[in-house]
């Protein structure tokens, strides 16, 4: 289909170079004064018939190829759509199912509940970036239905270098993309968020923006680190390339 098309190029191209041809010879007949010489004459007339033909095999090339990509494109598409919809019917029988668990607060918090010491008497348990965006989405679906004002749509969490990078769309007061990093840290045994970087568009993310980000974090991650088992009390936290651990002791 690639040999047709550039057929059609090519064509086009040659019948433009004789249409210029034949517009010089078209003078003649503009300004009656002006001489033309004969074979100026024959010649116009004889790229006016190679134009025209040029024209009529380049119209018909493109028919053919139309013709050709049309069902392709068509059936590439429908089977792009029955391949989607499959996929998403199988995850969601396979949670269904309980074969892929939906991750919830509530399935954090009861996981780091019920870990357990090491040899060294310490605690530690690792949350992935994609078991937050799942329990934050979950979040924001009940939040949506109970009436509470989402300002922060289609969040996203990654967790890389030390750090957590909060990335959404936001339609007020400006409709742009929000992107603030935050440095997780401890203080008294508390999962703290230092907020290094907060943009929404080519600005600076305003206050209730910026504070809605920070209650994506302190609301699923946050009230997961602070189940931990009775008595032990969180010492460290270290961001790895999508993963999140905490580390607490008695």
């Amino acid at each position: 289909m690639m040999s047709r098309l550039w057929q059609i190029v090519t064509l086009y191209l040659f019948a433009l170079g004789l249409t210029v041809s034949l517009a010089a010879c078209s003078v003649q007949e503009r300004l009656p004064e002006v001489e033309l010489p004969g074979d100026w004459r024959e010649q116009g007339e004889a790229a006016a018939t190679r134009a025209a033909e040029a024209a009529a095999t380049a119209a018909a090339y493109a028919e053919e190829a139309i013709e050709m990509a049309g069902p392709a494109a068509t059936a590439a598409a429908e089977r792009a759509a029955t391949v989607a919809a499959q996929s998403s019917d199988a995850l969601a029988t396979a949670q269904a199912e309980g074969l892929v668990p939906l991750v919830d607060v509530d399935s954090l918090r009861e996981r780091a509940a019920s870990v357990r010491p090491d040899s060294s008497g310490s605690v530690s348990i690792t949350f992935t970036d994609a078991e937050l965006n799942q329990a934050i989405r979950l979040a924001q679906q009940v939040a949506a239905q109970s009436g509470r004002i989402i300002l922060i749509h289609n969040p996203e969490v990654r967790f890389g270098s030390g750090l957590i990078i909060v990335s959404g769309d936001v339609t007020q007061p400006v409709a742009a993309q929000i992107r603030v990093v935050f440095r997780p840290f401890v203080s008294f045994g508390s999962l703290q968020f230092e907020v290094v970087e907060a943009t929404l568009g080519n600005t600076t993310a305003p206050a209730p923006v910026l504070s809605q980000a920070e209650s994506l974090l302190s609301s699923t991650l946050g009230a997961a680190v602070s189940n931990l088992p009775v008595g032990f009390t969180l010492q460290e936290v270290v961001v790895g390339e999508g993963m999140i651990t905490v580390m607490a002791q008695r």
